[in-house]
Parts: C-alpha cells; sequence; structure tokens
C-alpha cells in the first residue's frame, strides 16, 4: 500500500483523520484549501469530500462606500464608510549628523515623557 493514500487535510492530524474529507497525495500543505493543512498517515482509506455551509436565503449586504472630494473635484470612494482624508501622512524626523549612534533611545515627535510600566 503506497503511504500517500493516506495524506489527507484538516485543521489538525485527529480532525484530518475523523473527517477525511480531501487528499493530499504529495504531502504538501499547498494540495489542501487555505485554512487546512496536509497530515500523514490517517486511518483514513477514501475521500469524503468537502463539507461546506448551506448557502443562506439572505444576500450579504453589499460594502458601505463613501465619496470624498479628490484632487480636481473629482470624487474619490473610500471603501468602509471611513475618511481617510482626515488624516495627514506622517512624516521621517530627519536623519542627525552625528557619526556615532546614541546609546539612549529618543522619543518620538509629539511624545513629551516617557513612563516605564513594571
Amino acid at each position: 500500500n503506497d503511504p500517500s493514500f493516506t495524506f489527507f487535510c484538516g485543521t489538525s492530524w485527529a480532525h484530518a483523520d475523523e473527517t477525511c474529507m480531501l487528499r493530499c497525495p504529495s504531502g504538501n500543505s499547498q494540495d489542501c484549501p487555505a485554512e487546512l493543512e496536509c497530515w500523514a498517515f490517517t486511518s483514513c482509506e477514501e475521500e469524503k469530500g468537502l463539507v461546506t455551509e448551506d448557502p443562506t436565503v439572505i444576500p450579504t449586504p453589499a460594502p458601505m462606500v463613501l465619496f470624498i472630494p479628490g484632487p480636481g473635484g473629482a470624487q474619490v470612494p473610500v471603501f468602509g464608510g471611513v475618511d481617510y482624508s482626515q488624516y495627514e501622512p506622517t512624516k521621517s524626523p530627519a536623519p542627525s549628523s552625528s557619526s556615532s549612534p546614541s546609546l539612549v533611545p529618543t522619543l518620538p515627535p509629539g511624545v513629551i515623557a516617557q513612563e516605564i510600566l513594571a
């Protein structure tokens, strides 16, 4: 008997051994759906197939899209209902002219104190 016939996909060895849903004869998890891995030497003898959830009667709602004014008056879509135009881009501080690195860490811009939590 070829041992690769016992290689099945599952979330764990026990899951693969219990469900016998899908073979992965190469032994590679890339043969399995994204959430599953390939497990060797299960007691499975044949594939039982992937079990999927029944389709729902209610359709999935459409994603919420807002439009904000963009360059030249263009309407720019903002997905998920978050208006990112209110955020300013961040800038890295200019490099120092020091030739040797500081042994004391510096605080990021806008931070005025440092607390050490025990």
